[in-house]
This record gives structure tokens, sequence and C-alpha cells, in this order.
């Protein structure tokens, strides 16, 4: 009411300056532009409405799916949401129908493509979102794109190229920065990792590098190469590109996340610089701490405290230290400990029933096993599930033979996972003599995990045939 007072006073001014001739003014130009300013926020706020009840649908039917007793509950629940999702997908198509070049209308598009991907309307909503990118204002399509829709992105990878294209053609555009390192970068990456840097991403990082190292918008494209469970493994071609921004940009969110990222992708490198690794997260902590308020300081203080773990990982768990000792129990109730291998290389893995990315991981871990059998070799799990009994009836259900850790500890009770501040899945490569010599954070790239393995285990295999 405060503010309609003070437009309704400001819209009778400017009228009695245009009566007596000393201003040219139409009061129609007033009220159109606050009736678009009405319209607008009205639209906003029902592309939140939309996206926020539909989020807690989602959430809602993920809890009944876990507590579901039976085939025929689980049916039920998948039903019920369904039925909600139609609602929802409905709402979203008509705003993005009725406004077609509105920032909204392509967010509603969005997120019907990245919440519903494998219905008709999703896949549809897709292309239709790729067709309106090729023309639509960029400030527009920053904006909608930037929208977050609590869902994977891989649906939208496609776009990657598009946006990248506009952006090469209009350069000097405001948004150029930005579109290149939260946008394109980011589209680029929806989806499974390989061993190389998505084509798009490698074209968006050198663009970033030629025309925007000064720019305060670049900040996803280092939060990209540094995130909090390590680098991507790819991530070395790119050190230069950080280094040049850490050369030039002078905004603080920049240098924390570039000073970051440096210091985890140089850890990623290999095992000869995990020693400079360590300088680079001990000169990170002294520079940067979340104490300065602004912004971004919650991000700093979070990413303060990723390196806090990470030096204690470099420290006790890094590439070439010996690994520490596991005393626990397995799955079986057998008392185990990871110096029983010795003499063996240990691929240890971190997995739960819980985690789709790790259950995904036992065909190939299966074939590893029996690809290498009679060899030096033996896969060791530690498992993360508080329901023992569900982590046993998982290894006969998906024929996981090999042991697995229990979650704690046999003699104090601690939580193994814990204590190696692990992300499920992660995986460590431990040589023969006990000496960890690789690390994955996530699922490995297939390729890369079969060869280093081989490659070590080969070697082992040579050096007692030597013997």
């Amino acid at each position: 009411m405060h503010s309609l007072t003070k437009l309704c006073r400001l819209w009778f001014g400017l009228s009695l300056l245009a009566a007596l001739g000393l201003l040219e003014f139409s009061p129609d130009v007033l009220c159109g532009e606050s009736e678009k300013n009405e319209a607008a926020e009205k639209i906003s706020l029902e592309l939140d409405q939309i996206s926020e009840a539909w989020f807690k649908v989602i959430l809602e039917a993920g809890e009944s799916r876990r507590n579901a007793k039976s085939p025929i509950e689980l049916e039920q629940v998948r039903i019920e949401f369904s039925a909600k999702a139609d609602g929802f997908i409905k709402r979203s198509l008509a705003l993005a129908n009725s406004q077609p070049d509105n920032w909204a209308g392509l967010a509603a598009l969005k997120l019907v493509s990245c919440r519903s991907p494998e219905t008709e309307e999703g896949k549809k909503a897709a292309e239709a979102l790729a067709a309106r990118a090729t023309s639509a204002n960029l400030d527009v399509l920053e904006i909608a794109l930037s929208y977050s829709a609590n869902a994977s992105e891989r649906p939208l990878r496609m776009m990657a190229p598009i946006i990248l294209d506009r952006v090469k053609n209009a350069p000097d555009h405001p948004q150029a920065a930005k579109l290149l390192a939260t946008v394109v970068c980011g589209l680029s990456l929806a989806g499974d990792e390989g061993m190389k840097a998505p084509v798009q991403f490698a074209e968006a990082a050198d663009l970033i590098i030629k025309h925007f190292p000064e720019n305060p918008n670049i900040v996803n494209f280092c939060e990209h190469l540094g995130r909090g469970y390590g680098s991507p493994i790819w991530a070395g071609d790119f050190e230069r590109h950080l280094r040049t921004i850490l050369g030039r940009n002078q905004h603080r969110k920049i240098r924390v996340a570039a000073s970051f990222a440096l210091a985890s992708v140089v850890q990623g490198t290999n095992e000869s610089r995990q020693i400079e690794s360590e300088k680079l997260y001990e000169q990170f902590l002294k520079k940067f701490d979340g104490s300065e308020d602004y912004p971004y300081a919650g991000i700093e203080k979070m990413l303060d405290d990723y390196a806090r773990g990470a030096l204690v990982e470099l420290r006790l768990r890094g590439l070439g230290k010996p690994v520490p000792e596991i005393d626990g129990v397995d799955l079986n109730g057998r008392e185990t400990k990871v110096t029983e291998f010795r003499g063996k290389v240990v691929l240890l893995c971190f997995w739960a029933t819980w985690c789709g990315p790790c259950m995904k991981m036992v065909p190939h871990e299966r074939e590893l096993v029996k690809r290498l059998e009679g060899k030096p070799f033996v896969l060791v799990g530690v498992n993360g599930d508080d329901n023992e009994e569900a982590a046993k009836r998982a290894t006969i259900k998906h024929e996981m033979t090999w042991q697995s850790f229990r979650k704690k500890h046999r003699e104090n009770g601690r939580s193994i996972p814990d204590e190696w501040n692990a992300v499920f899945p992660s995986y460590y490569l431990i040589d023969q003599t006990g000496i960890i010599r690789k690390r994955w954070i996530g699922s490995p790239p297939l390729e890369e995990l079969s060869r280093v393995v081989d490659n070590l285990v080969d070697g082992q295999a040579k050096s007692k045939t030597t013997d």
C-alpha cells in the first residue's frame, strides 16, 4: 500500500506538470509500466509455486518408495506420483505457452524437461526450449537457464553448443561470460563424465581465458574444476586456465573458487605433486576463512572446510602414503583387517545400497574380479549401510562375492566411512606393499579404472615372476 501511494503521488505530480506544459508525459506510460511489472511478478510467483509444490511431491514420493513394504505398495506410489506430476506438467506447459518470450516461460520448459525427461511431454519441452534458444534474447535466456530445476540437466545437454555458438557471435554481450561459465559449462557436464572434458566445456574455457579472465561472473567455471569431493579426471588440462585467472582476476569470490580449484586439480594429477597440493591448500586457508562479510562468504566457508578435509586426506591417505589399518568385521561376521591382503593389489571400494552410482558400478566390479581371478588382486568393500542385513541381501542378489567390511570398526565402534571422510562411491588402489597409488572420488571412468588396475596387477605379477 505504501508503494502504491508513492506511485499515485508521482503520477499526479507528473500529470500536473504535463497539464501546465512543463513536461511531455503520458499518464498511460507510467500505468502501463506498473501493470507490466505487476504481471511479471505474478508470472514469476506462479513459476515458483509450481516448482516448489512439484519438488515437495518428488521428495514425498521418494520417501514413500523407500518405505514401501511390497511391490503392490510400490506400484501405488508410482501411480499416485504420476498423477500429481501430470498436473504440474500441464501447469508448466500452460505457463510456457502463454509466455513464449518471457524468461519464466522458458524456465517452465526447463522444469518439464529436467523433471520428466522420460515422458513425451518432457522430450517435447526439451526440443521446444532448444528451438527457442536459437533466437531468444540472451538476457532472458541467461535468467531462464540459470533457474534451478533441482534435477539433472542432462536432458538439456544438446543446448550447450547452441548457447556456445550464440556467445561466439556476441562476445561483447553483458551476459556472455556468465552464459559460458554457468550455462555452457554446466550443461556440457550434465551426465556421465568421460576421460576427456566435453568439447563445449573446453571451448568455453578457452573463450573465458581469451575474453573474460577478469570478469566477476566466471565463478561457476572455477567451481566445476574444484568440487568439494574431488576434481574431474580431466581437470588437469585446465590448470593453466586457473593460473591465468588467478594472475588477472581481483574479485574475491573468483580468487576463492580458483585457488581452491587449483589445489584440488593438482591433488588429482599424480603422486609426485601431492606436497605441492598440500602447500596450495595451506595457502588457501591462510587467505580465505569465510570471515569477510560478502555474498560469497557462505561458499568460502564451505570451501574452507573442504580444504581442511583435503589436508587430512593428503597427510593420512594421500597418494604414496601407507594405507591406514581397518580392523573390522565383514558382512558375514568374519573379523578382517586390510593388512591381511598384503602381497596383493587391493581395490578398496566404499559403497552402500542406498547409493545409486555405487550399485551401478557392481556389474563392472564383478567383471573385474572375474577377469583377474588367479592374479595377485583382491576387491574389498567398505559398506556404509546402517542396516547390515539389507547390505548382506544386496551382496547375494547382485552376486558380490568379494568381502565387504561392515560400517563400524570391530573394537572402537567408530564408523569407517566417517573416519575416511568417504564419499560414496570412493575407490582407493593399494599396491602389494600397502601404499596408496590411486584414488577416485565418485564413479571412476570404467576404461581408466580397468587400465590402472591392470597395470598395477601386471607389474606385481611380473615382480613375483622375477623374484
